[in-house]
């Protein structure tokens, strides 16, 4: 009965996820994606995780169950991009893998996952144990000083009350920032394309959203689509959300003291990855310009990658 609970749950939020996206369809919102100008609460509504169940897993695809690893989850549908098809078990997604248990390793391993790359920057790549032929990837870690107390205060304070603002400014600093380390992920689909890769920050939505974003750009994907994937982190955190809250807790004890601040700092609404696309054709030129001007990728690569990744491929150039 327990299990028969937590599926029902989990079917519920994604139809929660699902509803509201769709519920723009018929009002044409996405039709041109530099539009700007449409209410974002209409696509998504902030999962609450006080009223979650502790656990709803499995959740439903494009999720996949690896015991300890949380919103982790493959790409390949797209309901705006029919015509854009790629194998969907060859790029995953997740938060941070150190949590997964044994179990979660076999289940690991049936994948065919061989590469993990940690697209973070002030942090080592956490090699885990017992998974044998695992190649883990990524940059120097950049020896940074603890943010203080106030500058962890005023953060959360601009995410409570500004939270469009913050995200902007976080995402434009993460992809000024972090060519480095989504060069190893590109890189790796470049020369492996037929060796499942898992890409992860610490949660699975900041930098790995973004990296995910630029994938699927350079793929041809339509922006309804790319935002919905990244919306649907705020599904992949909703049951894991009470132990990441505790562990920003133990970083700094100003977290503790603006809980709605945090809980903004950690959402995935779909404003944020419609704001953060914009800004890649604003700022960076689109997709494959910013990849060509901040990793050592050039057109050539691009292209590559696209050869590997995409099955059926009809020859156009994707919009940015």
């Amino acid at each position: 009965m327990q299990q028969e609970t937590r599926s029902s749950v989990a079917s519920t939020l994604s139809s929660v996820v699902i509803d509201s996206v769709d519920s723009i369809s018929a009002m044409g919102a996405f039709d041109r994606p530099c539009c700007i100008d449409i209410d974002m609460d209409i696509i998504f509504q902030i999962i609450d995780p006080t009223k979650i169940a502790k656990s709803c897993y499995p959740l439903p695809p494009p999720f996949v169950d690896i015991d300890g690893v949380a919103n982790i989850r493959t790409i390949g549908d797209f309901r705006r991009s029919p015509s854009v098809k790629v194998n969907k078990h060859l790029v995953y997604r997740s938060a941070n893998p150190k949590g997964i248990t044994e179990e979660g390793k076999i289940q690991f391993m049936e994948r065919g996952i061989k590469t993990v790359v940690d697209v973070r920057l002030e942090h080592g790549c956490d090699v885990i144990p017992g998974l044998p032929g695992v190649q883990w990837l990524s940059v120097p870690s950049e020896v940074q000083q603890a943010e203080s107390t106030p500058q962890v205060t005023e953060m959360l304070e601009n995410f409570q009350t500004t939270p469009l603002e913050a995200f902007t400014t976080t995402y434009t600093m993460i992809l000024e920032r972090s060519g480095k380390a989504f060069e190893l992920f590109f890189t790796h689909l470049r020369d492996k394309p037929n060796v499942p890769v898992l890409v992860h920050c610490s949660v699975g939505k900041d930098r790995t959203g973004i990296a995910i974003a630029l994938l699927l750009k350079i793929l041809g994907v339509d922006d309804y689509d790319i935002i919905y994937d990244y919306a649907l982190s705020s599904l992949g955190l909703g049951s894991p959300m009470p132990s990441f809250i505790s562990m920003f807790d133990n970083f700094n004890q100003a977290y503790r003291g603006n809980p709605l601040g945090l809980m903004d700092f950690l959402s995935a609404n779909p404003a944020t990855m419609k704001a953060t696309l914009a800004i890649i054709r604003e700022k960076f030129g689109g997709a494959e310009n910013y990849l060509i001007t901040h990793t050592d990728l050039q057109s050539a690569d691009i292209e590559k990658i696209r050869e590997n990744l995409l099955l059926d491929r009809v020859e156009q150039k994707p919009v940015e």
